[in-house]
Order: C-alpha cells, then sequence, then structure tokens
C-alpha cells in the first residue's frame, strides 16, 4: 500500500509488530465508519515498552487474576438450573453461525450435555 493510501486512511507510516502475537499496529481500533473523516488519525492498538501489544497484556492479565475452576463452577450451577430431563431443550445459543457461535454450541452440547436449540 502506498504512503499516500496509508495517510489517507490515517494509519501509522512506521508498522510495527507485537513481539508475543505479531498482531500490527495498521490495525485499527474500533470505530464508527461513518464518523471517521478522511485524513484523521485512526486510533490503533498500543505497544508498550517492550513491544507488547495492549491485546496480550490484558490476555496474561485475566490469566493472573482469574480463577477459571471457579469460573467453571458457576457457568456448571447455572446450566444444572436450566437442565432439563425431558428431552426438551435446556439453552438457546443465539450467534451468527459463524465459528464463535458454532463452537459454543458445541462446547455446550458435548462438554456439558445441553440439548441446544439449532
Amino acid at each position: 500500500m502506498t504512503t499516500s493510501r496509508l495517510t489517507n486512511l490515517g494509519l501509522p507510516l512506521d508498522v510495527k509488530f507485537c513481539t508475543q502475537c505479531v498482531i500490527s499496529n495498521q490495525r485499527p481500533s474500533s470505530t464508527i465508519e461513518f464518523k471517521n473523516h478522511q485524513g484523521e488519525k485512526k486510533k490503533v492498538i498500543h505497544f508498550d515498552e517492550h513491544g507488547v501489544c495492549s491485546a496480550c497484556r490484558y490476555h496474561q492479565e485475566k490469566e493472573l487474576k482469574l480463577d477459571w475452576e471457579a469460573r467453571e463452577q458457576q457457568l456448571l450451577n447455572l446450566l444444572d438450573k436450566y437442565r432439563r430431563n425431558d428431552g426438551r431443550y435446556d439453552v438457546i445459543v443465539p450467534g451468527s453461525g459463524g465459528k464463535d457461535s458454532a463452537f459454543t454450541a458445541h462446547i455446550l452440547k458435548y462438554k456439558y450435555g445441553m440439548n441446544h436449540l439449532p
């Protein structure tokens, strides 16, 4: 992509990559597109002094602070509250039909034994 094209998109010209996940600073953060103006600088992902992106730092923070076993137990308690024994649906899995919602439905059915509405 040419320098003038990057400037028009509001992206930084100096390309950097995260030292952990290799995401680049050319990926803009979520913005409301119709509120953007030509030549306006976009918010991009932040890199710390070690070259690690904010997404990787947030992931590390979650791993340290969250008790994942306790969270799963909370999920199990919630699922048990709505689990049925008569073959009817236990849960509705709203989603776009993409890989995230398909994975969620799969895990609910095969790991947690929930009968979801397809």
